[in-house]
């Protein structure tokens, strides 16, 4: 949940700039007096599209994540066996 968090707030400009081209654009058609049906399908075909896109992305670096995680934790061993070793030889 702490990585998901993470990497929402490392988004945030991203996200915001999606919400306010919605509000201008729905303030625009609305000024024109469009009618809403296509407008809403529209905006949920495009919300759906970067939900999977977003997705996408969040597994891929969840992913790297895990990986980089996991190196750290073995070179944190390594390191700390080879100390360990080293210590033991000079008795």
């Amino acid at each position: 949940m702490k990585f998901f968090l993470d990497f929402i707030r490392s988004r945030v400009i991203t996200l915001v700039c999606i919400i306010i081209a919605a509000v201008i654009f729905a303030v625009v058609l609305s000024l024109y007096n469009l009618p809403s049906e296509p407008v809403l399908y529209a905006l949920l075909l495009s919300l759906a599209a970067v939900t999977a896109i977003g997705a996408v992305t969040f597994i891929k670096a969840y992913r790297k994540h895990n990986i980089l995680t996991r190196l750290a934790i073995f070179l944190r061993d390594n390191r700390e066996c080879r100390q360990s070793s080293e210590s033991g030889v000079g008795r």
